[in-house]
């Protein structure tokens, strides 16, 4: 079993700036990743170093609901590509992008596995960053599009059985990732 913990440490590089960096401990297969926050005139600004992970999927669990129901399985890879953001006022500016892939994803609810392979990516926006969640293979397809707003964050998206002889095995986890509207389930969050 993988069972290494993520460890951080904050370390002050300048007058108007400090780096976190998040890594494995006695890892030489992850590199560190570095987060740069530093106070400008017109704000904050944080910046992500490029970063490729890969890990397994129940890392997520640590997350909560849904995941902890879902007891996740599979690989987890995590990418960051001139990820940075900047706060000025009530002013938020993004930029780069940021990927989550699910491979071979399971679950204990479903007996049907894998259940494919997903990609969710956030991208940096002039205001604030969009998120689109696709399908890049697999029995279950999921697909659904979301951003921050004045409110909070709003997503909304579609999770279905790709084949209809599918759809019996996929019910009850269909009915734990959201409402049933016929033969999809409406993804919602905000």
């Amino acid at each position: 079993a993988w069972s290494q913990r993520l460890h951080w440490q904050l370390t002050p590089t300048g007058l108007a700036s400090v780096q976190l960096q998040l890594h494995l401990p006695d890892s030489v297969v992850f590199k560190p990743w570095t987060w740069t926050l530093e106070w400008l005139p017109s704000g904050w600004q944080i910046r992500a170093q490029d970063v490729h992970w890969q890990l397994p999927t129940h890392w997520l669990a640590g997350l909560g609901s849904p995941w902890n129901t879902l007891e996740p399985e599979g690989q987890l890879r995590l990418q960051s590509h001139h990820w940075s953001f900047q706060i000025a006022g009530m002013s938020l500016q993004t930029r780069g992008q940021f990927t989550i892939t699910l491979e071979r994803f399971g679950t204990r609810l479903s007996s049907l596995k894998p259940l494919g392979d997903y990609q969710l990516t956030v991208m940096g926006a002039n205001h604030a960053p969009t998120v689109d969640l696709k399908t890049l293979q697999g029995p279950l397809q999921m697909v659904g599009h979301g951003s921050w707003q004045p409110g909070g964050f709003r997503f909304e998206g579609e999770a279905w059985a790709h084949e209809p002889q599918d759809e019996a095995v996929l019910f009850n986890l269909l009915g734990v990732l959201g409402n049933r509207v016929g033969s999809r389930t409406v993804l919602k969050v905000g």
